[in-house]
């Protein structure tokens, strides 16, 4: 059997015109056809959605995002920031104006884990089992425990102040787009943010996400780095700016944005930072123009999290029990969540060794996110996250 929850695949909305609403709805993630089928569209409700051809691995279809369109639609050249504006990492629930709907966990490893093998050696008796479609998010259903026993550190809502004060934030940038439903080749780039302008003075404004917002830029973003003239603006200056996360090849079909690159999430608030590093990321945006301004409703990212990566985050988020201490070292907290995580691992943290028999030693993450227009602020390096165990302490699975 599929694993645990059920993950049903996004439904199409009805298609309107591109001068007034969405270029693309809902429709992400579609099943790969089986081996033998041949590739085509979907058809729900008047609008296509591109379906990717794929084999049919352990008796299950595996979710995928569009593959490239044939040909471009159009001629043009839109460099477009956009802020997130909320993200969840807790399945279940339903969406809301500010909360975009729980993820479709995606597969990243090419494989259906139960009733197929995985695509790592797992150190659990039994391993950890793909949603339908060959899903993973073992960090979804994790961060469910936690959430249901510490609600106020690790739901959703507690996960986003940081964002919703302007203290955290990720800005993502489409450039070389020509602006139609079909581009076969763009730019993404990811900048971290550690909030709106004024958090370097600890007055970030609360952002207000009409496409005014003015964001920092982390120089860990950016090819000079720590180097990286601080306090300089990176709006359309991009010698100082030159970024150091990107995809050149990433392209728009039916109006979604696919990329691959690496990723980091902050969440949590000032206090709390929990640095979610994800590596070997597919992302997946809708564009949505309403004749002025693009955003992005309903996106996802799926990666990986490596394990001393997840471990050493934890140090930064006061223990649930013992407000005195993080979840690192001897609290008997962390030591339970630790061994939850360490059972939990379910993909490599590299995806070059997928399905060559390496140990598992990654936790598979699938993210839901919406985001606005925004603009590029100065160069800020933020203080490090909370290190209540130490700015050297690190741990690993045994």
């Amino acid at each position: 059997m599929e694993r645990r929850r059920a993950a049903g695949i996004l439904t199409l909305a009805a298609a309107c015109a591109w001068s007034a609403c969405a270029i693309y709805d809902k429709s992400l993630l579609l099943a790969a056809p089986s081996e033998g089928d041949e590739a085509g569209t979907a058809d729900g409700g008047g609008a296509d959605g591109a379906i990717e051809a794929g084999r049919r691995d352990a008796g299950c279809q595996i979710f995928a995002p569009p593959p490239p369109p044939a040909k471009d639609d159009a001629s043009g050249n839109v460099d477009v920031v956009f802020a997130m504006s909320a993200f969840r990492l807790v399945p279940g629930g339903t969406a809301s104006v500010n909360h975009p709907g729980a993820p479709v966990p995606m597969d990243i490893d090419q494989r259906c884990t139960c009733p197929g093998p995985p695509s790592c050696t797992s150190p659990a008796a039994k391993p950890d089992c793909d949603t339908d479609g060959g899903g993973d998010d073992a960090t979804g259903d994790l961060w469910a425990t936690f959430a249901a026993l510490a609600p106020s550190q690790f739901n959703d809502d507690s996960l986003n102040t940081g964002l919703r004060l302007g203290y955290n934030g990720t800005l993502i940038r489409l450039r070389n787009y020509n602006g139609a439903k079909n581009d076969t080749q763009v730019t993404l780039i990811a900048y971290e943010s550690p909030g709106t302008v004024g958090v370097e003075t600890k007055m970030a404004a609360s952002p207000k996400y009409d496409g005014t917002d003015v964001w920092t830029v982390n120089p860990t973003s950016l090819v000079a780095g720590t180097g990286a003239d601080a306090g300089a603006g990176c709006e359309g200056n991009d010698t100082i700016c030159l970024p150091l996360i990107y995809d050149t090849n990433a392209y728009v079909s039916n109006g979604v944005v696919v990329a691959h690159i690496s990723l980091t999430v902050t969440a949590g608030d000032v206090n709390t930072r929990l640095r979610v590093a994800l590596s070997d990321v597919v992302l997946v945006a809708p564009l949505i123009f309403d004749g002025k301004s693009y955003r992005v409703d309903e996106g996802q990212f799926a990666g990986r999290w490596a394990l001393p990566d997840f471990l050493g985050a934890l140090q930064s988020v006061p223990d649930p029990l013992d407000g005195t201490q993080g979840l690192c070292g001897a609290s008997s907290t962390y030591g339970n969540v630790k061994q939850m995580a360490c059972e939990k691992r379910d993909v490599v943290s590299a995806q070059a060794k997928d399905n060559m028999g390496a140990e598992c030693d990654a936790l598979s993450v699938t993210v839901s996110f919406s985001a606005v227009e925004a603009h590029l602020g100065p160069i800020f390096q933020p203080p490090p996250p909370a290190q209540r165990c130490g700015a050297g302490y690190s741990d690993r699975c045994p």
